[in-house]
C-alpha cells in the first residue's frame, strides 16, 4: 500500500488516539502525541488556533 505523506500523517494520527496502540508501541505513541501537542502549542501561539470563547 502506497501512502501519500499526507496520507500516511492523518492515518497515523488516528492510530495513536487508540488504546491497542498504547500497549503495542508505548514509546512511539507517547512521541507521537508529544509532537502533536508541540505542533498545537506552537499554532496557538502564532494565532492560529483560536479559542471558542472569544
Amino acid at each position: 500500500m502506497n501512502l501519500s505523506v499526507e496520507k500516511y500523517a492523518v492515518v497515523l494520527e488516528g492510530l495513536v488516539d487508540t488504546e491497542a496502540s498504547g500497549s503495542y508501541a508505548l514509546d512511539i505513541v507517547e512521541r507521537v502525541r508529544r509532537l502533536r501537542a508541540e505542533r498545537f502549542a506552537f499554532e496557538r501561539r502564532q494565532g492560529r488556533w483560536k479559542s471558542f470563547r472569544q
